[in-house]
């Protein structure tokens, strides 16, 4: 909802508008947990033996948490905040920032600081 929101006001104060899609939001972070998985397909080894996780796995039921904490302390650390009504938008004043899975949705006034 608040996607459909922020586009409306950016159409109605004709602020610029621009969209990332985050290809690894879900690859590569640091699990807080230990957690541990069957060993995939093509890599069993007949021992039954499991694979102790260091980085998230995208389709990890953790990896959107994980995903999301990174993100919000890059963006503490880059001065944007998440607005009371809504933790998926960040602002840092004049900026918004928002979260849908891995997709942003980042709108301002100025081109270049977007």
């Amino acid at each position: 909802m608040s996607y459909k929101a922020l586009f409306a006001i950016a159409a109605s104060l004709d602020l610029e508008i621009e969209q990332m899609d985050v290809k690894t939001a879900f690859l590569y972070r640091t699990l807080n947990k230990e957690i541990f998985m069957e060993q995939p397909e093509g890599f069993e080894d007949s021992t039954g033996r499991v694979c102790r996780l260091n980085k998230a796995l995208y389709g990890l039921k953790q990896s959107p948490r994980v995903w999301y904490h990174t993100l919000s302390s890059f963006l503490a650390d880059s001065k944007f905040y998440p607005i009371d009504a809504d933790h998926s938008v960040f602002s840092n004043g004049s900026t918004y920032i928002a979260v849908y899975v891995n997709d942003l949705l980042i709108i301002g006034k100025d081109k270049i600081k977007i």
